[in-house]
């Protein structure tokens, strides 16, 4: 299961509005809307605030996406082309499984490219129909 980033600065800033839009009012001159609630609130927010700021950013960069394309290696030969960076993959158990007409098995074993693209760009153009 993939998981999903956000910027640091976003989450920070969510934490931010986060302690100016809680569910009950504040305000410091009117002592009676001032609560150990809103005390408490802000503390938390402020915690919040704190640990995401001090947290190291993740290491992460956007999926790249691109599907295989059948080309020719050679005169003879069938291999998979990549629509990210145009590497060809070709083996002897690829030639034969694309000329068996097996391209969901041989995109199966090859699931990214070498250029770390994820070959999945046609599935998802297919469920986005």
């Amino acid at each position: 299961m993939a998981t999903d980033y956000i910027s640091q600065d976003v989450a920070v800033t969510i934490a931010d509005y986060a302690a100016d839009k809680h569910p009950y009012d504040k305000d410091t001159k009117k002592p009676e809307t001032y609560s150990e609630y809103n005390r408490g609130w802000n503390d938390a927010c402020d915690y919040i605030r704190e640990r995401l700021e001090g947290e190291k950013p993740a290491d992460v960069e956007p999926v790249r996406r691109g599907n295989w394309h059948i080309r020719f290696a050679d005169e003879m030969t069938l291999c998979l082309e990549c629509s990210v960076c145009g590497r060809k993959v070709d083996n002897i158990d690829l030639h034969h499984l694309l000329e068996a007409g097996e391209y969901g098995e041989a995109c199966r074993r090859y699931p990214y490219c070498h250029c770390g693209a994820k070959m999945d760009l046609e599935e998802q153009n297919a469920e986005s129909r």
